[in-house]
């Protein structure tokens, strides 16, 4: 990979993961917000269920951006270490659209959906044990 493809690269993971720090610093005043209001959920009105529901979900959006967050950091040092766009599992090239659409992807479309099948699995056969 070229010095320019690579400063091409690094230029836009870094533009995309500040949008995603923003985000964060917007999800985090969210969540901030709801620790105000003071409220006590008792689970027993509608009001304090959407409350409930507003923290759940603010609180789920935050920890998913701060995984991208990570995520962005990783594909970064994959860039300088000459391994970005090679997939982890198999060692081939991860596709442009791939990367396009998930600019942080460490693994093409078939070991990411093996991945996920098999993490689906240990989850189902976990539960049964």
């Amino acid at each position: 990979m070229s010095v320019i493809v690579k400063q091409g690269i690094t230029k836009m993971l870094t533009s995309k993961r500040q949008e995603c720090e923003q985000e964060v610093i917007v999800a985090r005043e969210a969540l901030k917000d709801n620790l105000k209001s003071g409220k006590t959920i008792r689970n027993d009105d509608l009001a304090d269920c959407c409350i409930q529901a507003s923290w759940v979900k603010n609180q789920s959006r935050l920890k998913c951006l701060e995984k991208c967050l990570k995520k962005f950091d990783e594909a970064i040092g994959r860039v300088y270490d000459g391994t970005y766009g090679i997939c982890i599992s198999c060692q081939e090239e991860i596709p442009t659209e791939r990367l396009r659409a998930v600019p942080f992807a460490d693994r093409c479309v078939s070991c990411k959906n093996e991945k996920n099948s098999n993490a689906s699995f240990n989850d189902r056969a976990h539960a049964v044990l």
